[in-house]
């Protein structure tokens, strides 16, 4: 018999059961991965998401409601880190845009200094 999520969540908060909480990861990380991935478009930051997911999880465990709350919030907490990743990414990208620019852009040139000599 299959052991419900609401269940899994209080044996993690109570006892800190690691088994349960595995097998939440285990039932559970295909969404949270797949939310992520379709977001970003790149599985590398669609792992980091679904870890922090779940990292969120261990320290927000005890506010989530116990039968029902745990897939939305799964999936709504995943889908918040993969806009905030995809937003500092594309920060990131800008700013090395400008930075390559301002590296390839001409350098003013060298003033005369034989025309600057009194």
């Amino acid at each position: 018999m299959q052991l419900s999520d609401g269940i899994l969540l209080r044996r993690f908060c109570e006892n800190c059961d690691q088994a349960a909480f595995r097998t939440l990861v285990d039932r559970h990380l295909p969404l949270v991965y797949s939310t992520a991935l379709r977001i970003l478009r790149s599985a590398d930051l669609a792992q980091d998401v679904s870890q922090q997911t779940f990292v969120r999880l261990v320290r927000k465990a005890g506010g989530i409601r116990r039968e029902s709350g745990l897939v939305p919030w799964l999936h709504l907490t995943a889908r918040a880190l993969a806009i905030d990743s995809l937003r500092s990414e594309r920060r990131r990208q800008a700013r090395e845009m400008k930075s390559v620019s301002l590296m390839t852009a001409p350098t003013s040139p060298s003033p005369d200094w034989e025309a600057l000599a009194p």
